[in-house]
């Protein structure tokens, strides 16, 4: 501890006293009495004393000394759930508990969710319904430090404490029956009570104490001053005998002393605002706990866990929050019933297929679904955009490889074959459940056998139009649902569910209110609502918080992107620049390349005179402010160590499109972002998020001969050609030139120049070539690929090496073929000459064909198999 920290508790030791007798205001009356002050009026230091006594008296006990001794048992399984309990005054500690709920526990919750552990915070700021008694409040609050003790052994416990201690309950309003389990709460507040229950008994490690020095008070104005001060006779006695208990009984590293300042300004209740903390602060409470949480359940090395374990462990977290969070809400159990019917089903069988729109609660409803399955099933679940890497499709298969205890390392090709064969043959009960398809990168069901067995069941969810898309890669009709809409009961039970985890209740009035709203049927919109909410600060604006809900999911998104610009107050910037760079990349942006984005210097110096200026990346402690604004609407796409963000709900993409895009300089504004990711990506050394992004915004910012040259550099043709359609590679060309004429005519040129390129082998210039034919070819551009194809006919003859000449020789002679084949097609002008000249190709074809057969090297011709086919 500082000198000048322990200046202030000697100060406090020797009762530092202030004018206490001031009209009482905003003490921590939870139950809406307003008279502390006639409760307490008798109170007087002998009787503080006393209190304190006979708290800490109790501490002695067996019971609470064995606790002392508990030893933490570590968990059995990962996503242990962490209960972090906020003890303080309310409306003296508003800006506190602001930075808590909005920067420090999502920072919090973003480390635990690493080390597969689940964070939750309870702040009480409104957990006890308007009218509640003095019996209920103690009961709530000590209620809930009881369950923090059962989940944890030794709780996760944070107090404030400046100059007021808060509302003191009536002896005579707290029942014998509470009296009884808690018989030392006599003249303690409930802040006292929750210290001493969550932090005195046991010694408990975990517990920090904020503590504010008070000098801040001297420069108050008088009516600024009386709410920050409790009004009662003894009132600066006892928030010092409080001070005194904490410094006797815990080390300095489990308290934190800090200064504040007023800023002048007020909060939407009138509670004054201070400031001159928040970073500090925000740091060293993050520090503190993030050390007791990896002290008391350490971090299980990535040596010991297993990689398809480690998703599984992902899936199940994500599928049991899902289902926490809606309990056994009435409105999914018709919707499975069908589930139950379809797993009941005897023969053979077809696929089911659920859709919705986005932020239904399809997710849920399967949560909740797979929780009530049957052991006797052996049941698969993954949950597309849950998990980072889960939209891949070659992730899903080979995970369900695994589940099927099939080898994973094998070609995708080879794999799907297996899985397929198994599902054939297995005899046991099978369940796989995918949600999301439809946000899958490939929508491929080659895996599955066709029809499935009775004892094989697969639920696949997705939008409205994924049945359609999967039909058509189906050879049977599967069976479509459409999930059935929340009704009012459901949404209550939701509402209900949702902020009872946080120890949170709205009253009859306040829930009607919020559940009568059209948009409340959305799944996504309540969920949005209730967090909304639970972060909301003040009680006594709250129905007025909720009756100016926007009743749309686009509209309430808005209004929450405009809290979150103010939350961030200067640096708001930086969010609306991720946010739009997000919604303009094509397919996500890597958290390194925005940090390096964002930090990109001011215009004013010339490039020059910027380097080593200026960092090349924006400070991580910046980025990790703007990631935990936008880290509900954002999903992590790719492996986990590259973490790819983007937009998680078209509605959100929708909404920041209306607030940033939707006005005169739409177009401007489009065009502004997709340049800045051209120009960013033009220098990017990872060829394949060059090839992702970089020709995307040079398309829609018109830079046609910029995209033209990129098209026809070796790696953008290698990384886009595909034997049997080079599908991106044709889109990009059409943006150049609809007619594709562009396209031919610089490829005729770059064959030329590969021919005349000594440097190449020989067989390398001739399948280049080949390559660039066959891209022609295949956008009907059949003139221009005969004529590319000509470019080598010498060069093959030349090759020395038989085989390879042969192989080429008969690649170019199939190659040629298909395109006299083609070309006749378009230009009919003597039909008995076309014909003549057609049966000649044919048997140019078969004879090529027959070759190729012969090759080992039959991989490497892989095209024309598929073309023959």
């Amino acid at each position: 501890m500082s000198r000048r920290e322990q200046s202030y508790f000697d100060r406090l030791k020797k009762g530092h006293q202030q004018n206490n007798r001031h009209q009482f205001a905003n003490s921590r009356d939870k139950t809406g009495n307003s008279d502390p002050v006639e409760r307490s009026k008798n109170l007087t230091k002998n009787r503080v004393d006393r209190a304190w006594v006979s708290a800490l008296k109790s501490c002695q006990l067996s019971k609470y000394v064995e606790r002392q001794k508990a030893v933490v048992k570590p968990a059995k399984k990962p996503w242990k759930t962490i209960r972090l309990f906020v003890s303080s005054t309310f409306h003296d500690f508003q800006v506190e508990r602001d930075i808590l709920v909005k920067k420090v526990f999502p920072d919090l919750k973003a480390w635990c969710k690493d080390r597969k552990l689940h964070l939750v915070e309870i702040d009480l700021r409104w957990g006890v319904p308007s009218g509640a008694d003095a019996e209920l409040a103690v009961q709530t609050c000590l209620g809930e430090i009881e369950r923090c003790f059962k989940e944890n052994t030794f709780p996760f416990f944070l107090n404030m404490i400046s100059e007021r201690v808060g509302w003191i309950p009536d002896q005579t309003a707290v029942t014998s029956a509470i009296r009884t389990e808690y018989d030392w709460i006599d003249d303690l507040s409930i802040t006292e009570m929750e210290s001493v229950h969550g932090a005195f008994r046991c010694k408990n490690p975990n517990a920090l104490f904020l503590m504010r020095n008070p000098s801040f008070l001297q420069s108050l104005p008088e009516d600024v001053r009386l709410k920050f001060v409790d009004d009662l006779a003894v009132g600066s006695y006892k928030a010092s005998a409080f001070r005194d208990k904490i410094d006797e009984n815990f080390p300095d590293s489990q308290k934190i002393m800090y200064y504040a300042n007023y800023s002048g300004k007020t909060d939407a209740s009138g509670v004054p605002l201070l400031s001159g903390f928040e970073g500090l602060l925000a740091e060293k409470v993050l520090s503190f706990f993030k050390d007791r949480i990896e002290s008391q359940y350490p971090q299980i090395s990535e040596s010991a866990r297993n990689k398809w374990q480690d998703l599984s462990d992902s899936h199940e977290a994500f599928k049991d929050d899902e289902a926490s969070l809606i309990g056994d809400l009435p409105v999914w159990n018709n919707q499975i019933v069908e589930f139950e019917e379809y797993l009941k089903k005897e023969g053979d069988k077809s696929p089911y297929i659920l859709t919705a729109v986005s932020g239904s609660g399809k997710s849920s409803c399967l949560a909740v679904f797979l929780n009530r399955v049957s052991q006797d099933y052996k049941t698969f679940f993954h949950f597309v955009g849950a998990v980072p890497g889960s939209v891949s499709y070659v992730q899903l298969v080979k995970r369900i490889a695994v589940f099927l205890k099939i080898d994973e390392n094998r070609p995708l090709s080879l794999l799907v074959g297996c899985v397929k064969n198994e599902l054939n043959s297995t005899s046991k009960n099978v369940l796989i459940v995918i949600d999301a398809y439809n946000q899958l990168d490939e929508m491929s069901l080659t895996w599955l056998p066709c029809p499935l067995k009775s004892n094989v069941n697969v639920i696949i969810t997705g939008r409205e139009d994924v049945a359609v898309h999967l039909q058509k890669n189906y050879s049977r009709e599967l069976i479509v649902s459409r999930l059935i809409k929340m009704d009012e009961a459901g949404r209550q039970k939701l509402v209900q569910t949702s902020l009872g985890r946080f120890n949170k209740t709205l009253d009859n009035e306040q829930l009607d209110i919020l559940v009568t709203k059209k948009s409340s049927s959305s799944y996504y919109w309540l969920s949005l609502a209730c967090e909304e909410l639970r972060i909301f600060g003040h009680f006594s604006l709250l129905t007025e918080k909720i009756r100016n809900l926007p009743d749309d999911l686009v509209e309430l998104q808005c209004q929450i992107l405009n809290r979150l610009e103010t939350d961030l107050d200067n640096r708001s910037w930086l969010l609306v620049a991720s946010l739009c760079l997000l919604v303009s990349s094509k397919t996500g942006l890597l958290e390194d390349e925005l940090m390096q984005m964002l930090a990109e210097p001011p215009n004013i110096l010339p490039q020059h005179l910027r380097s080593n200026r200026f960092s090349e990346k924006l400070a991580v402690k910046k980025w990790k402010e703007i990631e935990r604004a936008i880290r509900p609407f954002v999903k992590y796409n790719g492996g986990t160590a590259e973490n790819r963000l983007n937009i998680y709900h078209s509605s959100f993409k929708e909404a920041v499109q209306k607030v940033y895009f939707n006005d005169e300089h739409e177009r401007d504004t489009y065009h502004w972002f997709h340049a800045k990711l051209a120009d960013y990506f033009e220098n990017c050394f990872r060829l394949d998020r060059k090839l992702e992004e970089y020709p995307f915004h040079l398309a829609e910012t018109s830079q046609k001969d910029k995209l033209a040259t990129f098209l026809c550099e070796k790696d953008a043709i290698e990384g886009y050609y595909d034997s049997m359609f080079s599908k991106e590679l044709a889109q990009l060309w059409g943006a150049v030139d609809s007619d594709y004429n562009e396209m031919a005519s610089r490829y005729t040129e770059l064959s030329q120049e590969i021919v005349e390129d000594s440097e190449l082998h020989l067989g390398e210039r001739v399948r280049q070539v080949l390559v660039l034919a066959d891209i022609c070819f295949q956008n009907g551009k059949f003139q221009d690929s005969l004529k590319i194809l000509d470019t080598v006919v010498d060069s093959v003859d030349m090759i020395n090496e038989e085989a390879e000449a042969h192989l080429l020789k008969t690649k170019l002679q199939y190659q040629k073929a298909k395109s006299k084949e083609r070309n006749l097609f378009v230009d009919k002008t003597n039909a008995s000459e076309t014909f003549d000249e057609m049966a000649e190709i044919e048997k140019e074809l078969e004879s090529s064909y027959e070759l190729l057969k012969d090759y080992e090297q039959l991989r490497d011709s892989d095209l024309l198999w598929r073309h023959l086919q």
